[in-house]
């Protein structure tokens, strides 16, 4: 019963304190309902976003290496496996490039083993320093290529291999084998890769590819035009030491001119969920939709990982 200080019973000062306890109520359970939604989503999307955007990022950091070295194998071809450098400013390798900065420096030597070319088998050396090609990512440290043939002949083969070779301040380790299948597809393998980020984390990689070459491979002066069609497999570790095994289901569409893959969609199996990263129909953008359970999160794709928490 409410009193006043007269002592009188006031029927209009009861209605109004149940009408606010009752919206006070009613609000709370708003709070705690919505809070919970969004406690749901973000435990429900952030691991999966997350995964999709490390992916991503992987992904890029192993094309940008098999970009560079599709790069000086064409810079060798045209000037006959002679040593070359790039110094700062000007443009790149390729007739048409971006502005490049920082120092690229190629040496070339015979080595031993069979082959039948003339000349081969060549190992190039190329020492990046604080290199980078228009706003791309900055690399630093030394790719090996060992090579048994010209870069476009049917039937060779080229082995990459990496020297504290970073990409953004993230080594990348590895040995890529690249064959040659019919001067359009190529047959890739990575045995032992692993990306450590700057965090100190760190994914491995396993990986069996084919890469198909749909346009530009009429003009050897030129990088830029370039496209390439990938499918395949991977396995490894992520970053939180989970196993993990990813199946291109549509081609990924990488385009030279882009350091984003255009298209393609990519199945993340980790555990029990099975994550679908779709990188679009063909744009050069930075977009992505990522999808769990039917339910679809359209995501922005860095080009750093974000940071993990110390334990």
């Amino acid at each position: 019963m409410i009193i006043t200080n007269n002592g009188v019973f006031n029927k209009n000062h009861f209605k109004m304190k149940t009408k606010i306890t009752l919206g006070i109520l009613a609000f709370s359970l708003i709070l705690l309902f919505g809070t919970n939604a969004c406690q749901k989503e973000t435990v429900f999307s952030e691991p999966s976003a997350r995964l999709a955007e490390e992916e991503a990022i992987v992904e890029g950091y192993y094309t940008e290496a098999l970009s560079e070295a599709e790069d000086v194998g064409n810079v060798m071809q045209q000037n006959g496996y002679q040593n070359h450098q790039n110094g700062q400013g000007g443009q790149g390798g390729q007739n048409g490039g971006p502005e490049v900065s920082g120092e690229r420096i190629i040496t070339v030597e015979e080595v031993e083993g069979e082959s039948e070319y003339e000349g081969f088998p060549k190992l190039i050396t190329i020492e990046f320093i604080d290199w980078q090609v228009g706003q791309g990512r900055v690399k630093d440290g030394i790719i090996y290529i060992w090579t048994d043939g010209p870069m476009r002949a049917i039937g060779t083969t080229r082995i990459i291999t990496f020297e504290d070779f970073t990409v953004d301040g993230n080594l990348i380790e590895g040995t890529k084998t690249m064959s040659n299948l019919d001067g359009i597809n190529i047959s890739i393998t990575l045995v032992g890769g692993k990306i450590t980020f700057t965090d100190g984390t760190f994914i491995t990689r396993e990986m069996e590819r084919n890469r198909e070459w749909i346009a530009g491979s009429e003009t050897l002066n030129e990088v830029w035009d370039d496209e390439f069609l990938f499918t395949g497999t991977c396995y490894g570790l992520n970053r939180d030491g989970v196993e993990y095994t990813n199946t291109i289901t549509v081609p990924l569409h990488k385009k030279m001119s882009c350091r984003w893959i255009v298209a393609g969609i990519i199945e993340m199996q980790v555990g029990e969920t099975l994550t679908t990263l779709d990188y679009g129909e063909g744009e050069c953008d930075n977009l992505a939709t990522v999808t769990v359970d039917g339910e679809i999160t359209e995501i922005t794709l860095p080009q750093q990982p974000r940071p993990r928490p110390r334990p």
